[in-house]
């Protein structure tokens, strides 16, 4: 079987599936997958839609400002260590939003789950997939950002089923459960052999014309990049947190949203497949106008 995978999973198939199944395991603390609870979580502590999206936005937002002052440790910790670090803090975000009794339990617990999860475990694997695959760092994004539609296709229908079945704590508890003891052992086995980042370190920042943070925050042109850049996450997130509203809205039956999550999971492995093709065909500055079409067109449609 391995003999068929392209010459970097052959090269080092630990790390290649250590990347895909990092993307894949944040699922846990995406959009997609917390968006199933929204009812839930809304009746359990009196929010209204408003309030339950201003404590989401303020646990993401303080995630990301976390994200900016932890991140650099993935070049300095052992992928081990790091990878060990965001898992349990997922994990443990996981059993804070089970067992939140209060609103500030709940936000604390979407904190976790947000840096843990949402930024921590991509930040991880994309890194990693940059940084142990630079002859083929491409095809190993690709590869690792083909994580997300599994996750987006598995996990809301079984937090809707487990949901009907058991209540909306039981999912948390049973996330953590698979976090700690099966993920975390595995991907502890997958990183054994990881080099030490800092030895590869200099050679990523060659790679990348030795560009810093300040370069960009100095370039004209990446503020004129960034609304577009940002215009999709920006909306898919609202869409999926605020999916209990729209359904109700629109008089969907139950679990249909949960269902839909299937096409877009094909959809956004479709477009991994694609888009690929197209920016090496025309070009990223000739392709980029474009990719907000399909988002537009899918909107019009909802």
């Amino acid at each position: 079987m391995l003999k068929l995978a392209p010459r970097f999973v052959r090269e080092a198939p630990a790390l290649a599936f250590f990347s895909f199944l990092a993307t894949a395991s944040s699922g846990f603390g995406q959009t997609f997958f917390v968006g199933a609870f929204g009812e839930s979580l809304r009746e359990e502590f009196g929010l209204t839609h408003s309030g339950y999206g201003l404590c989401y936005s303020a646990a993401t937002l303080c995630a990301a400002a976390l994200l900016l002052k932890f991140g650099a440790l993935v070049d300095r910790w052992a992928l081990r260590r790091i990878t060990s670090a965001a898992v349990i803090i997922l994990a443990v975000g996981c059993v804070v939003l089970g067992s939140a009794s209060s609103l500030a339990m709940f936000i604390i617990g979407l904190l976790l789950i947000r840096f843990g999860g949402q930024a921590m475990l991509p930040h991880i694997a994309i890194s990693s997939a940059g940084r142990y695959f630079t002859a083929a760092r491409g095809k190993a994004m690709a590869l690792t950002a083909a994580g997300f539609p599994l996750s987006e296709a598995v996990l809301p229908a079984l937090a809707v089923v487990t949901i009907s079945s058991f209540g909306w704590r039981a999912p948390w508890y049973a996330s953590a459960a698979i976090l700690l003891l099966v993920l975390l052992p595995v991907f502890i086995r997958l990183t054994r052999d990881a080099p030490d980042p800092r030895q590869l370190t200099h050679g990523a920042a060659d790679v990348n014309g030795g560009a810093t943070r300040r370069d960009a925050l100095r370039d004209r042109g990446f503020f004129m990049l960034l609304p577009a850049s940002i215009a999709a996450p920006f909306t898919v997130t609202a869409v999926f947190f605020h999916q209990a509203a729209i359904v109700d809205l629109k008089h969907w039956p139950d679990g249909l949203f949960a269902q839909a999550f299937v096409g877009f999971a094909v959809g956004h492995l479709l477009s991994l497949l694609g888009t690929g093709w197209m920016i090496d065909r025309l070009g990223a500055q000739r392709s980029f106008p474009i990719v907000l079409i399909p988002l537009i067109a899918g909107l019009l449609v909802v």
